[in-house]
């Protein structure tokens, strides 16, 4: 199915948003590791002394580094999918044009050539 020019725009649209949603993501994803991080290596970040309280706190944000992880990497994997079908969209449009336009370039030769 060929698509017009406004359907190819609106797609690339639609496209640039997804893959913008990528690279917000991934972020996140870099934020939560930074999280993981101090939670295992850093106690002195977080730490006032108290032995139970200082666990209590590497814990919380051990669990919620984990949980903000998880979710940014499912997030990610649905834009990823998302932008990938889209594109193959957009690409496949080109290909249906680029095919008509040489079919319709081989019959202007033909006719041309009587």
């Amino acid at each position: 199915m060929i698509l017009t020019a406004y359907s190819v725009s609106d797609l690339s649209n639609t496209l640039s948003w997804w893959e913008r949603g990528e690279y917000v993501f991934s972020f996140v994803v870099a934020v939560a590791c930074f999280g993981e991080y101090v939670a295992d290596f850093k106690p002195k970040w977080y730490g006032t002394g108290e032995k139970e309280r200082d666990e209590s706190r590497k814990e919380s944000i051990s669990k919620i580094s984990t949980l903000v992880l998880v979710a940014a990497l499912v997030f990610e994997l649905v834009c990823v999918v998302r932008s990938n079908a889209l594109a193959g969209e957009v690409i496949g449009s080109i290909n249906d044009l680029a095919t008509s336009a040489a079919g319709q370039s081989k019959a202007v030769l033909d006719n041309a050539g009587k």
